[in-house]
């Protein structure tokens, strides 16, 4: 299982110099999405096109996560795009997503049942990265690296 990449981590910055306009508006949509929905920490929908060219200009691979109960035969054809700024609790004044492909997962009873495996994942993927750098970097601000997160 290949952890977060970089990319799909901190693509979602709004103001990011490398993201194209049409990423900027999906991310935006995807903000509004999250609005509307105030209790949610995951969004699933089709993949769209501009998600996998974004990332093939930032040299990167989506990160791909499937839950167990579902057969990994199915093309990743969907996105699930989690708010991270509400998986950690903090107040809403940014906007921070990770993005995974993944299979499709239609109805809303699926997406309530996979929320949880989901934000799981990003959990550990999350730790892991900041192990990893605090490793190399031992003097690292933790803080430093979600400050330029400000939309």
């Amino acid at each position: 299982m290949a952890s977060i990449a970089p990319a799909a981590l901190f693509a979602s910055l709004i103001h990011a110099p490398a993201l194209s306009a049409s990423f900027r508006r999906l991310v935006s949509l995807d903000s509004e999405w999250f609005m509307s929905h105030p209790n949610r920490l995951v969004r699933f929908r089709p993949i769209r096109a501009v998600e996998l060219r974004q990332m093939c200009v930032l040299n990167d691979d989506l990160p791909r996560f499937v839950p167990p109960q579902i057969r990994d035969d199915n093309s990743p054809s969907w996105m699930a795009v989690a708010n991270l700024i509400r998986i950690m609790d903090l107040p809403e004044t940014s906007v921070l997503f990770c993005r995974f492909s993944t299979v499709p997962i239609r109805t809303s009873r699926l997406q309530a049942l996979y929320e949880p495996l989901f934000v799981e994942r990003i959990a550990a993927d999350l730790l892991q990265h900041f192990r990893d750098e605090s490793n190399s970097f031992p003097s690292l601000n933790l803080h430093a690296q979600w400050s330029h997160a400000a939309a």
